[in-house]
């Protein structure tokens, strides 16, 4: 990872700050329908009525099941373009002969 990171023309920085980007939002997602559970078991969202609770509840998991893809998603390309440069970046050095 240092080699890839040190290299130019890089495009590893680019795609670690995308993962990391889209890594905060599933956090917060997940926080988001933590905390909507929690308003439905003791807060403002008991008192609505039982299909508006579970259609909420249904779109946050949606929103948590596509973030978490995309995360995964980002977090294969940012491997893979390590990986990439990483043996660009070897394979141009010179090698040394004895």
């Amino acid at each position: 990872m240092q080699k890839a990171e040190t290299s130019e023309n890089s495009r590893v920085a680019r795609f670690n700050a995308l993962y990391a980007y889209h890594r905060a939002i599933l956090c917060l997602t997940l926080i988001s329908v933590g905390l909507l559970g929690l308003s439905m078991a003791c807060g403002v969202a008991a008192y609505w009525p039982a299909y508006e609770r579970a259609i909420a509840l249904g779109i946050w998991v949606l929103l948590l099941l596509i973030t978490w893809n995309r995360t995964r998603q980002r977090a294969i390309y940012y491997v893979r373009e390590v990986l990439l440069t990483a043996e660009r970046v070897i394979d141009s050095q010179p090698s040394s002969s004895k």
